[in-house]
């Protein structure tokens, strides 16, 4: 044991009983009176104090840059804490009877957002909310500043005038006569001293605010509304009901001794927050001398002592409760007072120290605060509280967590224990967030620094307090996680990782976190964002299975999916328009060049990296572009109705009933008018069928350039590969066709209407790196067209006719106001080919309300500018290599951060970048993805697993088929039951139970049986 902890200790036992106060009742420790503004509350010594929440630090440290920090905020400190009168408190609370009501609470707003899609079964529901409260506990963490009077030490305030003399004496009547005090002699009324606290006050929680968010903590200030809500929470747990409020800013009138005969003396009573906030008292009969009873909790209160020099061997806060069972309910609390070394206490403890000379050891223990005080000039000491309080519903609880937790805080940093508290409330009280008005316990000197090292500060941020989406930190805390926040840069995200990571999984939670984030326009409440996947093994198609029979009939049309082929079953028309317009916007035919230079030139790989094989040939596309638009127009030569191509019978049957004349002389374009002119309601599906016909196709490219000499001249000179431009292109235009039959002809899917959109390109392109890139664009392209809006392209109502601009100022809106997102798997070719495209879209897309969701395997895949503009990077698998470090520089990345993402990521975990637009501008942490069993069957994408689903789904129903799977198998998947590791034990329990295979064991006892019978459950 070092000196100055036995210091502490010898002179442990005459202390508290000589500072003992003379206290009875519970409320006689809840010093805080009333509020006086809107962060801070007056103590019944005049002393101030406010609140804050800490929501972690913005970056993953070592120990070293910890130290470093906590260094930097010591000096952040110097010019208050030499003074006398400033208290930090920083408080940590881990209270698992609330971690339900926490996660419900993060959660509600998406939880009711879901269930207007729709989409309200259980499992991604109220399932889902217990499945995060029982993997996890809810943490809050606070910081508490206070000022008492001490400030005005050595401070001569004015002496009032004759006429505030006088003001003074007639608020004093009114106080003694009007106003009726409590017990505690409480009332809201400022002095002038009170008023000069309340100053200093303002300005150094000021000061705390900036300089904790300066160091990377994330920090907000709590109102004197919601500063009583943490504390009664603190107390009581779930005995405080949820929807508890205090009643703040009030003079309330009351009437006494009115009768029949008398009206009865009226008075005003101010609010009193001890009353409010203790509602049941403690009991300590009949309990072990460090157990108390407190409402329906039990409570044991430890104060502690810790080094007080700065050791690079120290353990962090994060140490220690990584240790501590999720089940342990605590509160630990770190009180830093200012100035020790000129407070009265601190010439008491000299004091004794000389009058004790005869005890053992006095001597080391008197140089020990020799030395220290001869230190005081090149450190700022405080004087230290340290307290850790345990609470639980049962005694026997109570002793075991002691028990299993004891062990934990005598093996941090040889921790040595004051004992448990003699005056057992005081150490709760102590302990609970801006409760008590000074600290009890006066003799732990300690370095500021060091404190704040080993406090809780320096835990994992997180920004976000609310989401649908839960991770959880390494401390067991639950990570809320918003997609499309308004904290986030922007909204465009890269994922990476290798094979077999989880990006896929991780991919499809983050599409379900899009449909559950709450609309800010509640108008707009149950309609889908925009989804746009494009995946390499159908991804996203377990997901997309899964709305297609939640959703209603009304809503299953905006549900789309498809696997591409290059035959006709897959056609769409890459020159197809938002509804109304006849040519397209500036960035559609930006988007529409880059593909038809993709298709038309090829690809070439320049030091292992894809380029246009003929970029020279953009400026022509761009032309013909213009001119084939211009080709198909009204007034030109547009395509006419054709009986032999046009077989929609339910539109030629609509356009029957409303009496629009149809033959080989008119165009397609007219029939579409004239189905809005006539019915604009209900004809709006059936123009778009007939414009799908009317836009320019592959071949109208060789046609124009067949018509129009002039044109065809323009580019008879040249010389690509032997050939004039002109034949070049032509050549190539025709064998892009012959190999891409689905994009000579009008669209055939049926995707005007959909909002979540999943295709799978993987067979269509195999290992082929142009094919990646032919779908790849087009997939974008597509997504541009059905995301456009007037705030990305301001043309987009230029030219269109009266009678479509509702719909499509209806779909600008839409487009606007509800989030959208493009998912590109397999990503690094676009990044090649498309990356001027893909930056210039990434730097505009937060305005129209979209992001870019990205996949590949490695961090240095995109361009440095297109990840700079990643307002959060997944990282799922580790990444090395020499230039990984220019990328980990552009993040920034602190030297934990670097060796997390090189080599400390296992199975299921990640670490996550997110740049804000908050004061700390960035959070890097690491996370575990895990996930419940029904959501990983809501999004399994596994073939096997999808088919076994839907065959149980039509046997028993969609509610109770996905239930029962959840029970059945928590992995989210059978298939590894068929032919994965222990194969052969479920295909023997098949064979002895009668059936012929593993699946029809599996798929009639699920049917029979709502939970697992005893045989098979132990065998799962």
């Amino acid at each position: 044991m070092d000196l100055l902890s036995k210091l502490l200790m010898s002179v442990d036992a005459i202390r508290f009983q000589l500072a003992k106060a003379a206290k009875r009742n519970a409320d006689d420790y809840y010093e805080v009176i009333a509020p006086v503004d809107k962060n801070t509350f007056k103590m019944t010594d005049g002393s101030m104090v406010s609140f804050f929440e800490l929501s972690g630090f913005n970056a993953t440290l070592d120990k070293a840059e910890k130290l470093e920090k906590a260094q930097q905020l010591e000096r952040a400190f110097d010019g208050y804490f030499p003074n006398s009168g400033y208290t930090i408190q920083i408080v940590d609370i881990a209270d698992p009877s609330l971690s339900e009501k926490y996660v419900r609470e993060s959660m509600e707003a998406s939880l009711s957002e879901l269930k207007a899609m729709g989409l309200s079964h259980r499992l991604i529901t109220d399932d889902y909310v217990d499945f995060v409260a029982n993997i996890a506990t809810w943490k809050k963490q606070y910081a508490v500043v206070y000022t008492s009077p001490l400030v005005l030490k050595g401070v001569r305030l004015p002496e009032n005038t004759e006429k505030e003399a006088e003001r003074e004496k007639v608020e004093g009547r009114v106080l003694d006569n009007v106003v009726k005090k409590d017990s505690s002699e409480q009332a809201i009324f400022l002095s002038k001293g009170e008023k000069s606290i309340l100053r200093k006050h303002s300005t150094f929680r000021k000061h705390f605010e900036a300089e904790f968010l300066s160091a990377g903590i994330m920090i907000e200030a709590v109102s004197v509304s919601d500063a009583p809500k943490i504390q009664k929470r603190a107390l009581y747990g779930k005995g405080c009901p949820w929807d508890w409020e205090p009643a703040i800013d009030g003079l309330f009138g009351a009437k006494e001794g009115e009768t029949s005969l008398k009206p009865g003396k009226t008075s005003i009573s101010p609010t009193s927050m001890v009353e409010q906030v203790i509602s049941k008292g403690g009991d300590e009969r009949d309990m072990p001398p460090e157990v108390m009873r407190f409402g329906d909790r039990y409570f044991t209160t430890v104060s502690m002592v810790v080094p007080q020099q700065i050791d690079r061997e120290m353990k962090t806060y994060a140490e220690l409760i990584t240790g501590i069972p999720k089940h342990v309910g605590f509160m630990s609390s770190y009180r830093m007072s200012s100035a020790p070394f000129s407070h009265s206490q601190h010439t008491y403890q000299k004091v004794f120290l000389g009058l004790g000379a005869m005890l053992p050891n006095n001597r080391k223990v008197q140089k020990a605060v020799n030395y220290i005080e001869k230190d005081k000039d090149n450190k700022t000491y405080v004087f230290l509280e340290l307290t850790f309080t345990l609470f639980a519903y049962t005694q026997e609880e109570l002793l075991e967590n002691y028990d299993l937790v004891n062990g934990k805080l005598a093996g941090w940093n040889q921790a040595q224990f004051r004992s448990v508290e003699l005056d057992k409330t005081n150490g709760l009280f102590d302990t609970l967030p801006g409760a008590s008005r000074r600290n009890n316990l006066f003799q732990v000197y300690e370095e500021l620094g060091a404190v704040l090292f080993q406090s809780p500060i320096f835990l994992m941020g997180s920004p976000y307090d609310s989401g649908y989406l839960h991770f959880t930190d390494p401390y067991g805390q639950p990570f809320a996680y918003q997609d499309h926040a308004f904290l986030a840069m922007n909204y465009n995200m890269y994922i990476c990782g290798t094979t077999g990571a989880g990006k896929s999984t991780l991919l499809t939670l983050l599409n379900l976190a899009l449909l559950a984030k709450p609309k800010s326009n509640p108008k707009l409440r149950g309609e889908y964002p925009m989804i746009m996947n494009v995946d390499f093994g159908k991804t996203s198609f377990g997901l997309t299975d899964a709305l297609e029979q939640f959703a209603s009939d009304a809503k299953r049309h905006q549900i789309f999916k498809h696997e591409f082929t290059t035959s006709v079953e897959s056609a769409y028309n890459p020159h197809d328009l938002p509804f109304g317009r006849t040519t397209p916007t500036m960035r559609h035919k930006v988007a529409l060049s880059r593909f038809l230079l993709l298709l038309i030139g090829g690809l070439i790989e320049v030091n292992g990296e894809a380029k246009f094989k003929y970029p020279e040939l953009e400026s022509m596309i761009k032309y013909m572009i213009d001119n084939v638009y211009k080709f198909r127009q009204e007034d030109n030569q547009p395509r006419l109705y054709s009986p032999a191509e046009f077989k929609f019978n339910k539109t030629l049957a609509f356009m029957d009933e409303h009496g629009v004349e149809y033959n080989q002389h008119t165009s397609y374009y007219y029939l579409a008018d004239q189905i809005m002119e006539k019915a604009p309601q209900d004809g709006v599906i059936h123009a778009m069928r007939l414009r799908r016909f009317a836009f320019p196709r592959l071949q109208d490219y060789t046609l124009v350039l067949t018509q129009f000499p002039e044109l065809s001249a323009r580019y008879d000179t040249g010389n690509i590969e032997g050939k004039t431009v002109r034949n070049f292109f032509a050549e190539k235009l025709g064998d892009a066709a012959n190999e891409f039959p689905c994009f000579t002809r009008p669209t055939r899917l049926n995707i005007d209407l959909a909002r979540f959109v999943s295709v799978d390109i993987k067979n269509v392109c195999g290992e082929d790196q142009y094919r990646k890139g032919v779908f790849g664009t087009l997939c974008f392209m597509i997504f541009l067209t059905k995301k456009e809006n007037e705030e990305e392209s301001p043309d987009l109502f230029s030219g269109v006719k009266k009678q479509y601009l509702p719909y499509l100022n209806k779909m600008s809106h839409f487009n606007r106001a509800l989030p959208g997102v493009f998912n590109l798997e397999e990503a690094h070719v676009l990044f090649q080919l498309l990356d001027n495209s893909l930056v210039e879209n990434a730097r505009q897309n937060r305005k129209g309300n979209w992001g870019i969701r990205a996949l590949s395997q490695n961090l240095v895949d995109p361009s440095d500018t297109l990840f700079s503009l990643c307002g959060t990077i997944m990282i799922a698998s580790p990444q090395n290599g020499k230039t990984v470090a220019p990328r980990l520089s552009l993040m920034e990345a602190t030297n934990e951060e670097e060796r997390v993402i090189r080599k400390g990521l296992m199975s299921r975990e990640l670490f996550m970048f997110i740049r804000t637009t908050s004061g700390v501008g960035r959070v890097g942490i690491k996370l575990k993805s895990n996930v419940s069993s029904g959501l990983l069957w809501i999004s399994t994408s596994n073939q096997q697993d999808i088919d076994f689903r839907r065959e149980l789904v039509e046997k028993i129903g969609k509610n109770e088929a996905y239930i029962r799977l959840a029970t059945y198998f928590k992995g989210g998947q059978v298939k590894d039951y068929f032919d994965g590791k222990g194969q052969a034990v479920f295909t023997k329990a098949a064979l002895d139970a009668g059936y012929q295979s593993t699946y029809e064991y599996f798929l009639d006892t699920i049917i029979k049986h709502s939970t697992p019978p005893e045989s098979l459950g132990h065998l799962l």
